[in-house]
């Protein structure tokens, strides 16, 4: 009964168009099903919506990561990272763009560089607009709009988060790009605290 309305699920969104993110929610929250041919299905289905849709199925995947369990997060973004060959379109690029800014504060650093990669997959990292966005995705990360009040240079969790994502921004950085006047001094101010603090 379960695999006949995971399959039923898709086709019901050729009709109700209007459902297909709360349904692709519903389909992501079974991306934890231990079953492989219960998990097949999940994934055919979302292919499928992925085909009918791919801004209203990034959406839905999306809310999951924002609102799912830490297992469920993690189902949608390997799935997420898992579409080699997704075509996206450039308005679905931004699309893209714009569930990961909003979902970075929610995924762990490992889930941060998947959906990074899935994002250099796009065109977005080859303009100086992109990198500039994506930049500020890796900061966000990092913690820097909080950092100048809140980094603690001996805890070891945030001086590794700050170093991960360092790195992952240093693949955006381009000659044409004028960094930030402010977000240099937050990064300076914390080499600041990581040279003063005890090890």
């Amino acid at each position: 009964m379960l695999f006949q309305a995971i399959r039923d699920l898709p086709i019901l969104c050729k009709v109700l168009t209007e459902f297909l993110p709360k349904i692709v929610d519903v389909l992501a929250q079974l991306l934890p099903a231990e079953d492989e041919r219960e998990l097949l299905m999940i994934h055919k289905a979302l292919g499928s919506l992925f085909n009918r849709d791919v801004k209203g199925t990034l959406k839905g995947l999306f809310s999951q990561v924002k609102t799912g369990s830490d297992e469920v997060r993690e189902r949608v973004v390997r799935f997420l990272s898992s579409k080699e060959g997704l075509v996206l379109g450039r308005e679905n690029e931004f699309v893209l763009l714009s569930e990961v800014k909003a979902a970075v504060k929610f995924v762990e650093p490992e889930e941060f560089k998947m959906l990074m990669a899935l994002i250099d997959k796009t065109s977005i990292p080859k303009s100086v607009t992109g990198q500039t966005q994506l930049l500020e995705i890796a900061a966000n990360m990092a913690g820097l709009d909080e950092a100048q009040l809140f980094f603690d240079g001996s805890d070891e969790d945030i001086v590794n988060k700050f170093a991960f994502c360092a790195g992952q921004a240093t693949n955006y950085f381009s000659v044409q790009y004028s960094f930030h006047r402010e977000t240099l001094e937050q990064i300076f101010h914390i080499f600041r605290i990581l040279l003063c603090s005890p090890r």
